[in-house]
């Protein structure tokens, strides 16, 4: 393994064949935002990220081996270590903050003595204004309210010097430099201009600092001016997807399906209630037809985060939802490629092909998904849905052969001859409700893999993949643990700006967002940060420098810390209590007060039944009840305890979870637990004439 040293974690020695528990699992390790950087350094991050990775989960990989892989080299390696095995200041340790290029673990502090000024002489005082005021922190408070009381106006009753001079400032500074001790052989006597140009700096920063904190607003980030990558070369069409994985295509459907939402009181009294129509969002695999995950958006259009949730159910195992409709599976052998086979968990895509919708075309989005998958991306023409052919002939498919078979459906139009057939009128007890959705889809999806296709030469989408995926000599790239950390920020980030004088905070959602180590960050004041969420959840904020580190988790005041709401429903909540059509006491819960208000109003709106619906969730487990005039929304999990945004589990927690799926998926494709056995590969030819 080459010659290896000992590293300090803290004051504590450790080597790197008995590292720690807290040390090995990376997933605990406080994270960076590597968007945030320019190419030159993102691509030093990654290399960094890579080779600390290698050094940590795969202690059998000798040292030159990973300097091979990543190009970084022994002893940089360990120094890298060392950045992120320090101490930060929140108390955690730096961990992938240390591995942003040119970063300041610490700001500067002067330790040399500060010589007297010489004839001709410039420069060699750095630092020192900064090593006095450590030295004499009475002295600081004293310049810092000095400061910010040249630009501060009068007061009733208050007498003092308005608009102090920069010279008036420096003598008082001098004088109380030799109140404090200071001797005349030390910084700022011994200097020519006995240090009024750090004064000087000092105020102007001050200045500024206390400008912006007035002035600016922290305001949404849509992303900047880059454009999507056509191809490699430039051209128009991706190549052809020859391997599982080459390219995916990607849609959102409207359902052709009358949903309702099935709500019981505290009196066992069933209400239902009738939704607009619901839209469903898929990703295809182009190569084997398989479908590899999919989002139900809950709301009358979705958006660039509906699309973030729905690239994000692609990658890792499979979550089922809970089956409760009686003699309801999935068919032998059907299901989705992640609970099947290893090489389907975090695959790394190399084409992404999507339409021009407006909500998929968030360059934010699709910059960071092509920077964590390394895919290009690809947009289809205005008009010519050939361009995804596969796509739309699934979505063909599904309603053919699922949607429109159920009662209340809508049909493909007007004139569809199962819109009538199909029809129920106003008795809404007969359709499907929104649970009972989630559960069908789950197993038309499923049941789709597992069936037999004519252009994969009779085979099933989850045969096909595990006849190439069994051929010798094929790879399929895959996401290292590094990257799989990072699927939280598919979603689009928030620039926000921090605030306060005596508690720092940033204003998010009409809210402010803190925590205990923002709270006491003086040096934050007035910058820029950047903050990412859980689109259903925004209890939580991850907040990031805008160098890339991160500051940890901010959270909202009461009452918007206790139920999971998203930022459209707190909005929402919020132009409500505006217009005075919504009211709460200050101790009362603000999400079960609104859907108590949406609740009155779903049985003769269906926009209102749909908010309803997307604030329960399609398998929430939600009860309301009904106390008097209070209502409160009571969930299974504790509203107390926010969820975290970044749900991406362990290496270890992941192959606990798929080794029991995958064993008995490839049972159920007919093949041995190692070696899956598709059928035969049957090529037809086609003559065109």
């Amino acid at each position: 393994m080459g010659k290896s040293r000992v590293l300090f974690w803290g004051q504590v020695p450790v080597k790197r064949s008995a590292l720690p528990e807290l040390l090995v699992d990376l997933t605990q390790w406080p994270t960076a935002d590597p968007s945030a950087l320019n190419e030159h350094r993102r691509i030093r991050f990654r290399q960094g990220q890579e080779a600390v990775s290698l050094f940590v989960e795969r202690p059998d990989i000798p040292l030159a081996e990973i300097e091979r892989r990543t190009t970084v080299r022994t002893a940089q390696l360990y120094r890298l270590l060392d950045r992120c095995l320090a101490t930060h200041e929140d108390g955690r340790i730096n961990g992938f903050r240390g591995l942003l290029p040119y970063k300041h673990l610490k700001g500067y502090e002067r330790r040399a003595v500060v010589e007297a000024s010489k004839p001709r002489g410039r420069g060699g005082a750095a630092g020192a204004l900064g090593h006095l005021l450590g030295r004499l922190p009475s002295l600081r408070r004293w310049l810092e309210r000095e400061a910010a009381a040249r630009d501060q106006p009068l007061r009733s009753g208050e007498v003092r010097e308005v608009r102090k001079t920069m010279r008036r400032l420096h003598k008082q500074f001098l004088e109380k430099c030799r109140e404090a001790g200071v001797r005349a052989d030390e910084w700022p006597f011994n200097r020519d201009e006995q240090g009024y140009r750090s004064i000087q700096t000092f105020v102007s920063a001050h200045k500024r600092s206390m400008t912006q904190e007035r002035g600016e607003r922290g305001e949404s980030m849509r992303g900047g001016d880059i454009k999507p990558m056509v191809s490699a070369a430039g051209q128009e069409k991706p190549p052809p997807a020859l391997l599982p994985f080459d390219a995916v295509q990607f849609d959102g459907h409207k359902l052709d399906l009358r949903i309702t939402l099935r709500f019981v009181d505290p009196f066992g009294l069933e209400t239902v209630f009738e939704l607009v129509r619901l839209f469903i969002l898929v990703c295809l695999d182009v190569a084997t037809r398989a479908a590899l995950g999919y989002h139900i958006a809950v709301s009358p259009e979705y958006d660039s985060d509906d699309v973030a949730k729905a690239l994000q159910a692609c990658f890792g195992p499979h979550t089922a939802p809970t089956m409760t409709i009686p003699n309801i599976r999935v068919r032998d052998g059907g299901g989705f490629p992640s609970q099947y086979f290893e090489q389907a968990l975090y695959p790394g895509w190399r084409w992404f092909q999507y339409d021009n919708a407006k909500a998929n075309l968030a360059n934010a989005t699709l910059e960071r998904l092509s920077g964590i998958t390394g895919c290009y991306v690809h947009a289809g023409r205005l008009g010519v849905p050939d361009d995804r052919a596969f796509i739309e002939r699934f979505f063909a498919v599904l309603a053919r052969s699922g949607l429109h078979q159920v009662p209340g459906t809508t049909g493909a139009s007007v004139e569809d001859i199962v819109r009538k057939l199909g029809d129920l009128g106003d008795d809404l007890h007969l359709l499907m409700t929104l649970d009972e959705l989630v559960q069908v889809v789950e197993v038309l999806l499923g049941d789709y893999n597992g069936e037999s296709h004519g252009g994969l030469g009779g085979r099933s989408p989850l045969e096909a993949m595990a006849y190439w995926l069994a051929k010798p000599g094929v790879q399929i790239r895959r996401l290292p643990s590094a990257k799989r950390r990072e699927l939280m920020f598919l979603q689009e980030a928030r620039i926000v700006c921090v605030r306060g004088t005596r508690t720092l905070h940033v204003n998010f959602g009409g809210e402010r967002y803190t925590s205990d180590v923002l709270r006491d960050k003086v040096d934050l004041r007035g910058q820029r940060i950047r903050v990412y969420f859980n689109i259903q959840d925004i209890r939580q904020l991850h907040a990031y420098a805008m160098d890339g580190a991160e500051l940890g988790v901010l959270v909202p005041p009461r009452p918007w810390n206790r139920t999971a709401h998203s930022l459209r429903q707190r909005q929402e909540i919020k132009r409500l209590v505006r217009l005075g059509k919504l009211r709460y006491r200050p101790d009362d819960d603000a999400i079960a007060a609104y859907a108590a208000y949406k609740r009155g109003m779903a049985s003769k709106n269906k926009k209102a039944a749909t908010s309803l619906a997307e604030l329960i969730g399609p398998q929430a487990n939600t009860k309301v009840a009904q106390s008097g005039e209070r209502v409160r929304v009571h969930t299974d999990s504790n509203p107390a305890v926010p969820s975290s945004v970044d749900a991406t589990p362990s290496v270890a927690t992941l192959q606990a979870q798929t080794s029991s799926d995958k064993q008995a998926g490839l049972d159920k494709l007919g093949g041995a637990a190692t070696k899956p056995k598709p059928k035969a590969l049957s090529i037809r030819r086609t003559l065109n004439y």
